[in-house]
């Protein structure tokens, strides 16, 4: 059985027995075993404050994406991991998407792709100077990140929560900060080209 649990924008998810969190540990399941083990694999990822985590079911895999520069600029702003149960794996991309924090991050079992959108991004190194909300689509097929180009797009936003919906198969994403600021209490689905609105 698979679960993935959410606590404050940290996903826990529990894949073949085992277990990956980021951040602060979330409830344990009902009558599930409460049993933590520590385990330092090398390499690994650096530290940072902006990763976002998500189960990938089309790798088996945990994708980590972390767009973190140090103040001295000497880690990469875009880095990308994949966590197999046993080692992390680094993936350098080459034209991997800008450096942000906050972006809705989820599996899209229609496509069989890891989905990100928006955010609230950062210029390049150096500086990390806030340039604003995003209204970016990208995509992870296991190996890169390719930008999209939907012909309908929602506003930009950051902290919207994304997720997939295994009854109907979607790939839904909710509300969020907009410029403005504002709260947003919108619903999108993405059809694996394109977003449509839901309401």
């Amino acid at each position: 059985m698979r679960r993935l649990l959410l606590a404050a924008c940290t996903v826990v998810a529990l894949a073949g027995g085992s277990l990956a969190a980021v951040g602060a540990p979330a409830a344990q399941a009902v009558g599930a075993p409460a049993t933590w083990t520590s385990v330092t694999p090398a390499p690994m990822p650096p530290p940072g404050p902006s990763s976002s985590l998500v189960f990938d079911p089309a790798t088996g895999q945990l994708l980590a994406y972390d767009s973190y520069n140090d103040s001295n600029c000497t880690l990469p702003q875009t880095q990308v991991w994949t966590w197999d149960g046993a080692a992390w794996t680094d993936h350098q991309q080459v034209t991997p998407p800008q450096g942000r924090d906050a972006a809705a991050f989820g599996f899209d079992p229609a496509s069989r792709q890891v989905v990100m959108f928006g955010g609230s991004a950062y210029d390049t190194c150096p500086g990390e100077t806030f340039t604003g909300f995003e209204n970016e689509t990208w995509t992870w097929n296991g190996s890169i990140w390719a930008q999209q180009h939907p012909a309908v797009s929602p506003p930009a936003r950051y902290t919207a929560c994304a997720a997939a919906d295994d009854a109907t198969g979607q790939f839904l994403m909710y509300g969020g900060m907009g410029d403005g600021p504002v709260d947003l209490a919108d619903t999108w689905n993405w059809t694996g080209t394109n977003w449509q609105q839901l309401t």
